[in-house]
């Protein structure tokens, strides 16, 4: 379906597509009136919306029109040209969250070719969420010298129709596109029983990683994580899950790049009245315990049953803490000393004391959370292999 829209100086074709079998193709007039649903396609979840499709392209259409000359001028700031007169905009339906149904926009003006993301709330869950996460990958990318969140640049709420209310809101973000960068999930066999990683190039093209391109992810997203952790505020990025595919990978020639695109929040996890509660070392103790056995965690492809990962991540995250920390240095963010001090605390934490960490770390865990169980059930063996690992690598 095409819709046309005049609006001077820019005179817009709008086209809304849907992922095909051999790329994006124009959405056909009877997927329009489907129901959007809340999850993504294969998850089980059987809950919608009462939203079509075709509201769901006709709100990111006005949307872009409101906001055309912000788009004009993150066009000019991603190519560091005039700026431009935007002819035509593509919106791509990519998958349905249960917080936000994100599309991509490709924004075609005389000078370039632009590439967006739209992450749209319509859920009650994701109106409540979308404002802590654009501010949130806006202060990150204003306050950090290195970028591994992609640029945010303009929020705004639109009225989309419903089949019981024609004014519901849908408040909507434009963040910057990584081309080239996919989901990553491990996967369960069914027939032998193992655990496999793979790369989501497309709904249609899934290819398995190496177990060297999965230690490289690990270790890449513990350093991006720890990179952003304040060892004075105790800030952190949190919550985040491998199964909700926060992290993004590029892969070449057997070597990856990671990048984050989920930031719900960027505050500390650990409450307390006076910072003289909890040393840093305390603080970035329990951060490490945390970033270990999250780590591990994620569902069969992405959906599936909850899967607990192989046991070199362990080594793979602690490596990408101490780079993460190390990268903290050079900036000026952690002294010298008290980055010593941190590596010499870890190596020589005995056992009943890392086990103690460990155990206020789960103990904060949502009881009804659906991977507390497999949390506790490898928490013992864990445990042991992130002392032997401190013990090992910072030596």
């Amino acid at each position: 379906m095409r819709g046309k829209i005049e609006n001077e100086p820019d005179k817009i074709v709008f086209t809304y597509m849907v992922p095909g079998i051999h790329g994006s193709v124009v959405c056909p007039p009877e997927l329009l009136k489907e129901i959007l649903p809340i999850a993504r396609p294969l998850s089980c979840q059987t809950a919608k919306t009462d939203i079509t499709m075709e509201s769901y392209f006709h709100v990111i259409e006005n949307f872009i029109i409101t906001n055309l000359d912000n788009l004009r001028h993150a066009v000019a700031e991603i190519h560091g040209t005039a700026v431009p007169t935007i002819q035509r905009v593509q919106i791509l339906a990519e998958k349905s969250g249960s917080d936000y149904h994100p599309a991509r926009i490709i924004a075609v003006a005389q000078q370039a070719t632009s590439c967006f993301g739209v992450n749209v709330a319509m859920t009650t869950r994701g109106l409540m969420r979308i404002d802590a996460e654009f501010g949130a990958m806006q202060f990150l990318g204003r306050h950090f010298q290195q970028k591994f969140v992609p640029s945010v640049f303009f929020c705004d709420t639109q009225s989309v129709s419903r089949q019981t209310s024609p004014n519901h809101p849908a408040r909507m973000f434009v963040t910057e596109w990584l081309d080239g960068y996919h989901e990553f999930h491990l996967a369960l066999n069914p027939m032998s029983g193992e655990i496999q990683p793979k790369l989501w190039e497309s709904q249609h093209r899934i290819s398995r990683l190496s177990e060297i391109e999965l230690r490289q992810i690990y270790a890449r997203a513990a350093h991006i994580l720890t990179y952003y952790y304040d060892v004075v505020t105790y800030r952190e990025i949190y919550p985040w899950h491998h199964a909700a595919g926060d992290f993004v990978v590029s892969r070449t020639e057997n070597k990856v790049d990671v990048r984050l695109i989920a930031t719900r929040q960027y505050a500390p996890r650990l409450m307390v009245r006076h910072s003289s509660e909890v040393s840093p070392y305390d603080a970035v103790t329990l951060f490490l315990a945390n970033l270990t056995l999250r780590m591990r965690l994620d569902r069969s492809d992405g959906i599936g049953d909850i899967l607990w990962g192989p046991p070199h991540s362990v080594e793979d995250t602690i490596l990408g803490f101490v780079s993460g920390l190390r990268a903290q240095l050079q900036e000026g963010r952690v002294s010298k000393p008290l980055f010593e001090e941190i590596v010499v605390r870890l190596k020589t934490l005995a056992p009943d004391h890392l086990a103690d960490i460990f155990t206020c770390v789960i103990d904060s865990y949502d009881p009804g959370a659906p991977d507390l169980q497999i949390i506790q059930h490898n928490s013992a063996e864990h445990v042991f292999q992130v002392f032997r690992a401190l013990r090992t690598m910072l030596d």
